[in-house]
């Protein structure tokens, strides 16, 4: 459905945006790879690929990422989704039962009701939006029309 969205949207993602993205992107692929960089990055050289080479791809699934994200806080914005504060406050008993500092926990709360109204975004598209299945296609077929 935010394909669909997104065929009709036209959105610029600004280059920092898109750079920010990738970036973060490496940098959680360093982090679960238990490896230092500086390896990754010599094995990468071994390869025959440097860090840009090996993230290239990486980057038309950044600006699908990012552009899905602005038309979703677009509709968030648009619909003035509200969320109750014994919301908020359950899920952040849940997502923050070791973090004690109150400036932290009320940073991380804000961030908490952001996700709730996006969680109430989608939502919303999906009761208001007609959804169709398609023709049944085998993995290979669907591989090959979703390659980025």
């Amino acid at each position: 459905m935010l394909d669909k969205i997104l065929e009709q949207t036209t959105i610029a993602i600004p280059a920092s945006m898109l750079e920010f993205e990738v970036d973060s992107t490496w940098r959680r692929f360093v982090s679960q790879s238990g490896m230092p960089e500086a390896q990754i990055l010599k094995y990468l050289e071994f390869q025959g690929q440097s860090k840009a080479d090996f993230t290239a791809n990486w980057r038309t699934d950044a600006d699908h990422k990012l552009r899905v994200q602005l038309i979703m806080d677009k509709i968030k914005d648009k619909e003035a989704f509200t969320v109750d504060q014994s919301e908020v406050d359950a899920a952040a008993e849940e997502q923050l039962k070791e973090v004690t500092d109150e400036e932290t926990r009320s940073y991380y709360k804000t961030m908490i009701e952001d996700d709730l109204k996006i969680k109430k975004t989608g939502e919303f598209l999906l009761a208001n939006n007609s959804i169709t299945n398609g023709a049944e296609i085998g993995y290979e077929e669907f591989m090959a029309d979703h390659q980025h």
